[in-house]
């Protein structure tokens, strides 16, 4: 009596935890919900908790709100009775489910295309979906038929015909459901590959996969790593880094030096008062105004470099700019003026030299 007992709490403790279901409101804001889902998950919980008819139309009556509620109230009018559970489910889907035609179903098919915002996963849950209500109003026993007749005892199937007729067609039941199932992965993932976004189909095609789920798997890694790419940004890649041969990575960085060094020449107008390195030694050569003393303030020697030229940091004494004397001064050669009374220039061993020294006058 006691075990008896514990049985039957512990199978209305189970009975009322199924019935816990979300509520329906015929209302697509409030809703957790479609209604087919909904209803789907209705009937779960009724046959797993084995529910009497009454139970159901309790069960089914509580979790009705609103719009719902009022269908319901109004099965009466319909001639629907509330306690025939066939009956009220029939006209549940009459009301509100999505699958009522299958005219439906052929306009989901149509719209199977991958938005441009949409993953990959949202995409192939929407297939599923449209997949799992094409096979709810696939209309299998017309489809499945009866068993072929037999064509004689020369059939190979001679044996299978020799069966009870109530087996050979739970035979051909079964077998008819399986191709069925097969038939409907194999569209299934026809479908997935044509509505993908065009990079990634191609990805797809080109793993050759015929299973939906590897399929997904191919679509839904390459989509991560072409957003994982764009969060990164773009990558610059040195060219030289891809050439394994030395001997040519170092032939194409000398070619790359010795451009880079003609175009900073080019960018300096040739000028000579620029820094320049001879055996080891450092000139600087800036004039402000343009002029310049043997092409920038240096002479060359017989074996060709150039030397230092002896007037940097001075200051011309008619232009009053720096790095040239005013015997080599351009604006006083335009201006066709003679040198400045206050200044003497001597020379040293070929060399100018420049001093200033205040006139009596």
């Amino acid at each position: 009596m006691a075990d008896a007992a514990a049985a039957a709490a512990e199978e209305a403790q189970r009975s009322v935890e199924l019935s816990k279901l979300p509520l329906f409101y015929a209302d697509k804001e409030k809703d957790q919900f479609n209604p087919d889902q909904w209803l789907e998950r209705f009937e779960k919980a009724r046959n797993a908790g084995n529910w009497s008819p009454a139970k159901t139309s309790s069960y089914f009556y509580n979790s009705l709100r609103s719009y719902a509620l009022q269908w319901y109230r109004g099965l009466k009018i319909f001639r629907v009775d509330k306690d025939d559970w066939e009956q009220v489910r029939a006209s549940f889907l009459e009301n509100f489910g999505s699958r009522a035609t299958s005219r439906l179903v052929i306009t989901d098919f149509n719209n199977l295309k991958q938005a441009k915002v949409e993953t990959v996963q949202r995409f192939a849950s929407r297939l599923a979906d449209i997949m799992y209500n094409y096979e709810e109003r696939m209309p299998v026993d017309d489809l499945i038929g009866d068993v072929p007749e037999t064509t004689g005892n020369a059939d190979p199937c001679a044996q299978y015909y020799a069966l009870p007729v109530a087996v050979q067609q739970e035979m051909h039941r079964r077998s008819c459901m399986l191709y069925q199932e097969n038939n409907l992965a194999y569209m299934g993932v026809q479908f997935f590959v044509a509505g993908l976004h065009p990079e990634i189909q191609l990805e797809v095609i080109k793993d050759g996969t015929i299973d939906l789920g590897e399929a997904f798997k191919v679509a839904h890694k390459f989509e991560t790593a072409m957003l994982n790419k764009d969060k990164a940004g773009p990558s610059k890649i040195n060219e030289l880094d891809t050439i394994e041969d030395p001997e040519e990575k170092a032939e194409i960085e000398a070619i790359r030096r010795q451009h880079q060094q003609k175009r900073m020449f080019q960018a300096n107008n040739g000028s000579a008062y620029q820094n320049r390195t001879t055996n080891g030694a450092s000139y600087s050569n800036n004039s402000n105004n343009g002029s310049n003393v043997n092409n920038g303030g240096g002479t060359s020697s017989n074996n060709g470099q150039r030397k230092p030229n002896p007037a940097f940091g001075k200051t011309c004494h008619y232009c009053k700019k720096k790095n040239h004397f005013q015997s080599d001064c351009y604006k006083r050669k335009r201006d066709n003026a003679p040198p400045v009374t206050t200044v003497k220039e001597v020379r040293i061993n070929d060399e100018p030299i420049e001093s200033v020294f205040v006139s009596k006058n």
